[in-house]
């Protein structure tokens, strides 16, 4: 087992170097080839400009932080990675690189959805975890982290998939229903009074999904990965099985 991180070893400066690093490198890829690797839903969210800016900013603090790392350490192992990653992804063109106008296309991955929500987890959740741990002897690089950043990815990286699985069944079941005229009574709210009724109303057929879970031996069979790790953090959630995700989208659609 790893040891724990700790401030001021240059350590933790490497790996943010690194983490920083392999977003900006994958984000060139985002903007390079938009229509496959961008959520169309999500690019509303962010403009282009906005994106350029944090692809300057991760270049600039990738090489930030692997100097402080090597100043730190006096070694150049991780430094020399986040360094040589960041070189990688300015000769792709991370400083160069302008966002365009992007035609819609049949299929796409959730590149730029899955670099987002991880810098903003990490961001928030990482420093809480660093020094306010609940368990102190636990460290960020587990026996179990690979194995939840790979449930990260792929629930991130599919999302039309998982999308197209879930909604189209609820379509199907539920279509004869007719809630347009629901609809859009609750498109005309005010905006904090629907946002809540968002929130009540996804977060009870959630529980009434999960609850179900724990109760049926059948779907406990998958639910019980979401249970098994060992290491408790802000990862550990990622790892849901595939019938797990799609049944609790699919009540809550």
């Amino acid at each position: 087992m790893s040891k724990r991180l700790k401030v001021g070893q240059g350590t933790i400066s490497g790996y943010i170097s690194i983490f920083l690093a392999v977003l900006v490198l994958l984000s060139v890829f985002c903007f390079k080839y938009p229509e496959q690797l961008t959520t169309p839903e999500f690019r509303e969210v962010y403009t282009k400009s906005i994106a350029e800016a944090l692809m300057i900013f991760g270049v600039i603090a990738s090489f930030f932080f692997a100097l402080i790392s090597l100043l730190l350490s006096k070694k150049i192992g991780l430094a020399m990675i986040g360094s040589s990653i960041t070189g990688l992804a300015i000769i792709l063109g991370a400083l160069t690189v302008q966002g365009t106008d992007v035609a819609k296309s049949t299929w796409h991955f959730g590149l730029d959805w899955m670099i987002l929500d991880l810098l903003l987890m990490v961001a928030i959740f990482v420093p809480l975890e660093l020094f306010f741990p609940k368990n102190k002897s636990q460290t960020k690089f587990h026996e179990e982290w690979r194995t939840d950043l790979t449930y990260f990815v792929i629930s991130h990286l599919f999302i039309q998939f998982f999308g197209i699985v879930t909604q189209k069944p609820a379509i199907l079941f539920f279509g004869w229903a007719g809630l347009e005229g629901l609809h859009t009574w609750i498109q005309g709210l005010p905006f904090i009074v629907g946002l809540f009724l968002a929130f009540f109303t996804t977060d009870l057929f959630q529980y009434w999904a999960h609850r179900f879970f724990h109760t049926r031996v059948a779907l406990w069979r998958f639910h019980s990965i979401h249970h098994s790790t060992q290491n408790m953090d802000w990862l550990a959630g990622s790892r849901t099985h595939f019938i797990d995700i799609f049944f609790t989208r699919a009540m809550t659609f």
